[in-house]
């Protein structure tokens, strides 16, 4: 062996062992800053309505580089401030927010979020200084799965205003199918309620199954790798933004595609192999119809419930984010979502407030409403997010009709 030869693996086996030794060292130190703010997410199943948390509880929630928060769940099972039930009353104008993780906001001090800002605004404005607001929202929710949240604890309340927080997953989350591949659960054996078809080929109501937990889907084995802290701080990103193949995800798809599912409707899932498949996609595809189908049939229901009530609605229709604006598929399908929701609204007539006036913001106006290394509203989006409704309600002065304005 030459004396070059032995320079080289010399030169190659230090470089491997210097890597490894960062990636050690890396490793400890995202690990310690996990132990140094252990996350609890106190949730429980409930049957008839899906998760939500459990009353009194603290929701630890953080993404170790913008925010570190605890929350005080109150005596409903929502991050939101007690006294739900004594803060509403018929001589109030009462404002309640219905959405999924971006209402929810574990990221967020409640003081802080939009619902709490709009009161505020509204007493300082001293024009709509009656206000009172509330928040029912859960991660990982779509207008279908939201219902229960609605009819259990939002119906009770009789409440002047819903405002309906409409997200760009929303769509599968609506639908049974992509839920089920997004989650691993079996479709047949949901554990939050679904529309599914009946066999008269109409849209049926369905509850969460009592046996979910016994009929998930079979995972593939994972690598290792992916439970290193290092991963999930970098390599999770990564894959993301790259849309690179996930194998869990192409493994329940043909989990799916294999079942014998009756009446659901599953063509087109065979081209999704990533999560952002499931929800950055043209709604071309049967499955995608159907997605678009139960959605419009969950805000009829809405619509026609809040009739009854007499409650107005208004769709607060959130920031589709472009990062490559001449990437013409990616604006096309949130053109595309954002078409779907309008075409929704101007049906049943119901007014939506677009957080983007319609325009896709720019990435220095992104970092300012979006919190850094996680996707949902910051403080200042929240703010901006009751900003917005305030001024709407300042325009349409019949949604608080009890209240001088």
């Amino acid at each position: 062996m030459t004396l070059k030869f032995k320079t080289i693996l010399i030169n190659i086996f230090l470089t491997l062992s210097s890597l490894l030794l960062i990636g050690f060292i890396l490793e400890y130190q995202f690990q310690s800053e996990r132990n140094k703010f252990e996350t609890t997410w106190p949730a429980k199943h409930y049957k008839g309505i899906g998760w939500h948390f459990e009353p009194g509880k603290t929701a630890r929630w953080t993404n170790h580089s913008s925010y570190w928060q605890e929350t005080t769940v109150n005596e409903l099972g929502f991050l939101d401030r007690p006294g739900v039930k004594s803060r509403h009353s018929a001589d109030l104008c009462n404002i309640i927010f219905l959405g999924d993780s971006f209402v929810e906001a574990a990221q967020i001090p409640i003081a802080k979020k939009a619902h709490v800002v709009l009161e505020r605004l509204a007493e300082e404005s001293t024009v709509l200084e009656q206000i009172r607001t509330s928040a029912f929202a859960y991660s990982g929710t779509g207008q279908v799965t939201q219902r229960p949240f609605f009819d259990k604890y939002i119906i009770p309340l009789k409440p002047d205003v819903l405002v309906m927080v409409v997200v760009s997953n929303d769509l599968s989350d609506n639908s049974s199918i992509l839920t089920s591949i997004r989650n691993g659960w079996h479709p047949e054996f949901s554990p939050r309620p679904f529309y599914k078809r009946n066999d008269n080929n109409q849209l049926e109501y369905n509850l969460d199954h009592p046996d979910w937990a016994a009929n998930l889907l079979r995972e593939p084995k994972s690598s290792f790798i992916k439970n290193l802290a290092i991963w999930k701080k970098f390599g999770v990103n990564f894959t993301t933004i790259h849309n690179i193949a996930d194998p869990i995800i192409e493994s329940r798809v043909k989990q799916v595609i294999n079942f014998d599912l009756g009446n659901h409707i599953i063509d087109g899932i065979e081209e999704i192999k990533t999560h952002l498949d499931i929800d950055h996609r043209f709604r071309h595809q049967p499955v995608d119809l159907e997605a678009v189908a139960v959605t419009k049939h969950a805000f009829n229901y809405y619509k026609r419930i809040s009739e009854e009530m007499g409650t107005e609605i208004i769709i607060v229709y959130n920031y589709d984010i472009v990062g490559d604006k001449s990437n013409t598929i990616i604006v096309n399908q949130a053109n595309q979502r954002r078409q779907i929701f309008s075409e929704i609204g101007n049906d049943l007539k119901i007014p939506i407030i677009f957080m983007d006036d319609g325009e896709f913001i720019s990435r220095e106006e992104t970092e300012k409403v979006l919190l850094k290394n996680d996707g949902h509203w910051s403080i200042h989006g929240h703010s901006e997010v009751a900003k917005k409704l305030l001024s709407f309600l300042l325009r349409n002065k019949e949604f608080c009709q009890n209240r001088k304005i």
